[in-house]
């Protein structure tokens, strides 16, 4: 219903009650890469999806139509934005290289997303790597909840240079990953009318007083939590 988004070069982070996995789908789904589930609610299916994107110095624009929560059941366009300044339709586009975390199946085995283990972080670590050789493209994540032991995807994700080095947009439960890598841009959203909409809540960076407000209120339960948790492991 006519929601804009425009994402930063580097990390976004999607958080808040309900919309998270969702925004990605969209965005996978717009790339033809990934399919809605059997079953979702004709509510949830976009109409019409439009992204617009950078390559090889150029402003690409992909347009799906119409609902079906197969991608290739619906009407597809390709746009370019010429020097001029106008939008000409065209049957070629440069390669994305988008990466999904969790792999469409696995998202798509419900179980299996509910059943993590400590060795999805390894192969989060894999995705984030990238060749020099490659087009590195944008990397998807769709981590509803706290699934991790935060320790170790601090250790081995969090703390190293690469998670700087692409565009990220995750969808994540978990607190430290906006936080502690300093996101800079945070989308919050939720569901209206018992899930029939999603809803941006706000949309910035960890310096806006409201980002943080939203933040303190989501993750750590308001601010009389959050003082009680700093007084505890206050040395």
């Amino acid at each position: 219903n006519g929601l804009s988004l425009r994402f930063n070069p580097y990390l976004n982070c999607i958080v808040g009650s309900g919309g998270k996995s969702t925004m990605i789908r969209y965005l996978s789904y717009a790339f033809g890469l990934q399919s809605f589930l059997p079953g979702t609610s004709e509510s949830w299916l976009p109409e019409t999806v439009r992204v617009y994107w950078h390559a090889e110095g150029s402003v690409y624009c992909t347009e799906r139509k119409g609902r079906h929560i197969d991608p290739f059941r619906t009407e597809t366009h390709y746009y370019h934005l010429g020097a001029d300044g106008t939008w000409a339709e065209t049957n070629t586009v440069p390669d994305v290289n988008i990466v999904i975390w969790p792999s469409p199946v696995d998202q798509a085995n419900r179980s299996g997303l509910c059943n993590f283990e400590d060795e999805l972080i390894d192969q989060l670590v894999e995705s984030l790597a990238f060749s020099r050789n490659t087009v590195i493209g944008p990397l998807l994540i769709n981590q509803p909840r706290d699934i991790f032991n935060n320790q170790r995807l601090f250790r081995k994700v969090l703390e190293k240079p690469y998670i700087k080095q692409r565009q990220i947009i995750w969808s994540t439960g978990s607190p430290n990953v906006p936080t502690a890598l300093d996101a800079e841009m945070i989308f919050v959203t939720t569901e209206k009318k018992r899930g029939r909409l999603m809803e941006l809540v706000c949309a910035g960076d960890l310096h806006e007083d409201r980002i943080r407000e939203t933040l303190l209120y989501e993750f750590e339960g308001g601010q009389i939590a959050f003082n009680r948790r700093v007084n505890l492991f206050s040395i």
